[in-house]
């Protein structure tokens, strides 16, 4: 034991401070790459295998869409009162008052194609009452569409809006009696 103490302090003394510490890094450089490496390399391996069937993934539902036909979220004629009456409790459930509004049904030419049921609201709320009401009502009717949305502030600091909605219900003209 003493052989190797002297050898040890003979060492020291030979490298100085500066290679003492340098001793010390190029160890520790030496445990980082005998047991941290190793770990990483298998992560990474991994992480590479998660990637590839992530884009076999993607590149399969993209040679593969999803097909939805729009004829079959078309309303028929006859409900067009309940599909109105959605949109009335979409506004009703985000605490909106609907006071008047504009209606027209156009196209359709005997019987073939496709009857527009155009809607015109106007409306005043804050901006997250609109929100919520718009996002009810488009899920609550497939077949509604927002066409056109006009917010308007009087002043700044005021918090509530003036909107003019104008919806599109598709009908589907070859349902109609």
């Amino acid at each position: 034991m003493s052989r190797a103490t002297d050898w040890l302090a003979w060492l020291a003394a030979r490298l100085g401070w500066p290679g003492l510490i340098g001793l010390v890094l190029l160890l520790g450089a030496a445990m980082v790459h005998q047991w941290v490496l190793p770990d990483l390399s298998i992560r990474t391996t991994a992480l590479a295998a998660e990637a590839a069937t992530l884009e076999a993934r993607r590149a399969r539902q993209t040679e593969e869409p999803q097909r939805v036909d729009a004829l079959d979220r078309l309303t028929d004629p006859r409900e067009t009162p309940a599909a109105v009456g959605r949109l009335f409790k979409a506004a009703a459930r985000a605490g909106l008052a609907l006071e008047q509004g504009e209606y027209r049904l156009q196209g359709g030419h005997g019987g073939v194609g496709l009857l527009r049921y155009q809607i015109v609201l106007p409306a005043e709320a804050s901006y997250p009452v609109l929100r919520s009401f718009l996002a009810d009502a488009l899920n609550a009717n497939p077949a509604l569409a927002l066409d056109g949305l006009n917010l308007n502030r009087d002043r700044v600091e005021t918090g509530e809006l003036k909107a003019m909605l104008r919806f599109t219900l598709y009908l589907d003209a070859g349902a109609a009696p």
